[in-house]
């Protein structure tokens, strides 16, 4: 590097550059030193660019509800903390959320429409045969 310099700008610009004590900074000096605090400043800015465009997607389990959900929720006196119950149906493409409520008891939340599924209509009889399992199960 400070062989590239030395060529480019020669050995009064570097005495500059190392700022020796004596030298006075003429124009050409100061647009050196403006060039270089151009390039920084173009370089931060790149940075900063392409900063911008990754743009980190928070998980869908990690998002905040939506404004109707919390809206929906609170018409029903139910809160966020409490547990849920879902209930799937194959055959109506339905999928059911029940929803707890401070007296320990669930009350129907919300349907919504399956799109697709796989499989047939009956209990999953091993692994891999594309059934969805029939039972109650714990999630935490």
């Amino acid at each position: 590097m400070q062989f590239w310099w030395k060529m480019l700008w020669g050995a009064r610009h570097e005495r500059l550059r190392k700022g020796i004590p004596g030298m006075m900074i003429t124009s050409s000096a100061k647009f050196v030193r403006a060039g270089q605090a151009l390039a920084v400043a173009a370089a931060l800015a790149s940075a900063a660019l392409l900063t911008g465009c990754a743009q980190t997607e928070i998980p869908p389990h990690l998002r905040p509800l939506s404004k109707d959900a919390m809206m929906l929720l609170g018409k029903k006196g139910m809160d966020t903390g409490q547990p849920i119950f879902i209930r799937i149906f194959k055959e109506e493409s339905e999928l059911e959320v029940w929803k707890q409520r401070a007296d320990g008891r669930f009350y129907h939340f919300k349907t919504y429409p399956i799109c697709s599924w796989s499989g047939d209509l009956g209990p999953k009889i091993k692994q891999g045969d594309k059934q969805a399992p029939e039972g109650f199960y714990q999630v935490a």
